[in-house]
Order: C-alpha cells, then sequence, then structure tokens
C-alpha cells in the first residue's frame, strides 16, 4: 500500500483545512444557538496537552486522501493520527468502525505489536438496536466495515467486532486499553452509555477520544457537557475532538 509522510503536518497543514469546521448549525428542534453557548469544555491546544506532538511524523494511506461520506475530516484525522504515533498506544478499542477510516489511523500510526479492536452493528443481522440510530444521517448509507483496511497489510492487527454497542459485553476489556475511540451512534443515552463503557475499559494512563463535538450534534455536546461535571474533559482547539487523560 502506498504512503506518504507528513513531518510537522500539525503546522503545515492544518491551518487551510479550518474554514468549515464551524459553520454547521444546531439540528434538533429548529433551535439556533451561538457556538459559544453550546461548546463548555476548555479549549485547549494539541501542543499544551502533548508537549512536542507538532514535530510527530506521521502516515496517512493515500486511499484517505480521498474523504468519502462517514470518514473522519481531514484535521481530525491529523489530530488523531498524530496521537496515536505520540502516545504509542498498545491496545485500543473503537466504537463505531464505518468503513475504517479512523480504525486505519490507528493501526498505522501505532506500534507494530498494537491490537485494535473495533466495533460496529452486523449488516448480516437487521435486529432493532436499543436506542434510535442517530449517526449524522448515514443510518441508510451503504457500507461495509472495515472495508477501507480490510485489504492492507495492516488488517492483521485490526479485530473487527460485532454488537451494538449499548448492549455489547465490553467486561473481558474492562481495565486494559490504552486508547478508546467512541464514533458510533451519536444519541444522547447511547453517547451516555459508550462513555461509561469507555471508562471502565481504560488502563490507568490511557485516554479517550469522543469525535463529533460540534452544533451538529447536541446530544453529544450535551452528553460530554455533563460528563465534565465530575470528570475533565478537554476539547482539543480547532478540531472537534474531546479528549480524557486518566491518571
Amino acid at each position: 500500500m502506498q504512503e506518504f509522510r507528513w513531518k510537522d503536518s500539525l503546522r503545515l497543514v492544518l491551518p487551510p483545512l479550518l474554514v468549515d469546521i464551524y459553520r454547521a448549525v444546531l439540528i434538533r428542534s429548529g433551535y439556533r444557538a451561538p457556538l459559544s453557548a453550546l461548546l463548555k469544555l476548555p479549549i485547549t491546544p494539541l501542543e499544551k496537552i502533548f508537549p512536542g506532538i507538532g514535530q510527530a511524523e506521521i502516515q496517512i494511506p493515500c486511499s484517505q486522501l480521498s474523504r468519502g461520506p462517514g470518514a473522519l475530516p481531514m484535521t481530525e484525522y491529523l489530530f488523531f493520527s498524530a496521537i496515536c504515533r505520540y502516545r504509542q498506544p498498545l491496545r485500543v478499542l473503537e466504537i463505531g468502525t464505518f468503513r475504517g477510516s479512523s480504525t486505519l489511523a490507528m493501526a498505522v500510526n501505532s506500534p507494530d505489536r498494537t491490537e485494535v479492536f473495533t466495533l460496529d452493528l452486523d449488516p448480516s443481522h437487521k435486529k432493532p438496536t436499543k436506542y434510535p440510530l442517530n449517526i449524522g444521517g448515514l443510518e441508510n448509507h451503504p457500507f461495509a466495515p472495515g472495508e477501507l483496511f480490510l485489504q492492507t497489510p495492516y488488517a492483521r492487527k485490526i479485530r473487527q467486532l460485532y454488537g451494538d454497542s449499548a448492549s455489547f459485553d465490553f467486561q473481558p476489556f474492562y481495565g486494559t486499553m490504552d486508547l478508546v475511540f467512541i464514533d458510533g451512534n451519536h444519541g444522547y443515552e447511547n453517547v451516555r452509555s459508550d462513555s461509561e463503557q469507555a471508562f471502565r475499559m481504560l488502563r490507568p494512563g490511557g485516554l479517550i477520544l469522543w469525535d463529533d463535538y460540534y452544533d451538529a450534534f447536541p446530544s453529544v455536546v450535551r452528553c460530554l457537557n455533563e460528563i465534565h461535571a465530575s470528570r475533565p474533559l478537554l476539547h482539543i482547539e480547532r478540531s472537534r475532538l474531546v479528549l480524557y487523560l486518566s491518571a
């Protein structure tokens, strides 16, 4: 698989990609609120959280230059890849595989011995989910979970799991994960459930990342704002990502 590297990519590439990040408006109940009225978490530069991460050398498969529906925007993809490269997690669990863009980013930018577990609904079973699906209009978008990594050399590091995250048995993973990434069903109840499970799975010194903390997904915003009342969360500056660092 062809790849290229961006040295010091966070400083050189991000600015031109930031134009449209916060143009979305609140989509529930017809309410319109200023961005600052919705986002309560402290905005923190990535470099302040992880000193020296701006010098991270990350790898991006050329296939990821074409951003399809549901893929992480390139800004978030760069941040996400840099965090994996910087932190070097050995056990990772992702909630919400979709086509596998973020899964591949984790596998490419982590140590060779890293195990990446990723969970999505089994496309061959049409059982109703515990909570109504809210995934930004992608509910009826046809896809094969993990299709972007299946034919790559990194597939050997990835284990595809199937199930509804709201009822999936995560207990075997409790206390073992260096990184948990939450980007599944965006309904409030599901985000709350996924987050509670993520905290249980995290080992000491691990981290959790959430995507889509912006006003197009008020349920995600509401849930993370509430969690912040008891656990310190950080909104990564110039992104839609939220981060929790375990002591």
